[in-house]
């Protein structure tokens, strides 16, 4: 008996084979672009968390920032300074009566939405007196060594990490084995968030 003789004989068997075959597959298919439906869901909806510094001669400000596509939630935030260690960056700036523009303390369980951001300090100067370059220059010097650790989340509970060292804001000095002097350096004066977007 060849084969075509036997699916003849067989054909409701083959017929049941058939369909059970193509049911298989057609499952297996589904499962497949399922996962891949799933994975491209989680990936539309991803924040992006950047730590920003703004470092101007009338501005100096540190921002967390959403660029991604998705809401972002802050788990923890961790600034390190040497052997100091706080959730709030407020807590490791000079003691000197300083009269900050905006500023936030704990951002733990914060949201922040796609292209939002939450101000960690930000420090406007109107001019260059002696006293505000001397707060400048203690900001910075107290800024370049301290580093910003954020831990969050996106709307299906995956943990993300982002570190910066804000040695940016040390760019103005140069080290020697008596200290730190200040290089010469033009910075340009912040105008507005449309025209001169912030330094990374």
């Amino acid at each position: 008996m060849n084969i075509t003789n036997w699916i003849l004989d067989n054909a409701d068997t083959v017929a049941n084979i058939v369909t059970a075959t193509a049911g298989i597959a057609a499952i297996i298919v589904a499962i497949v672009f399922s996962r891949l439906q799933q994975t491209h869901n989680i990936n539309s909806v991803r924040p992006i968390c950047e730590i920003d510094c703004s470092d101007y001669e009338n501005l100096i400000a540190v921002k967390i920032l959403n660029v991604g596509t998705g809401p972002m939630t802050i788990s923890s935030l961790q600034c390190v300074q040497g052997d100091k260690k706080s959730s709030v960056l407020l807590d490791l700036m000079p003691d000197k009566n300083i009269v900050w523009d905006d500023y936030m303390e704990n951002v733990d369980g914060r949201t922040i939405p796609v292209n939002g951001e939450i101000t960690l300090i930000e420090k406007s100067f109107d001019d260059d007196s002696f006293n505000n370059e001397n707060i400048k220059n203690d900001l910075r010097t107290i800024l370049m060594n301290i580093t910003i650790h954020v831990e969050y989340k996106d709307i299906y509970k995956k943990t993300f990490t982002k570190t910066r060292k804000l040695d940016f804001f040390g760019r103005h000095y140069e080290i020697h084995e008596m200290g730190f002097d200040l290089k010469p350096l033009y910075l340009p004066k912040f105008q507005s968030k449309t025209t001169v977007k912030s330094k990374k």
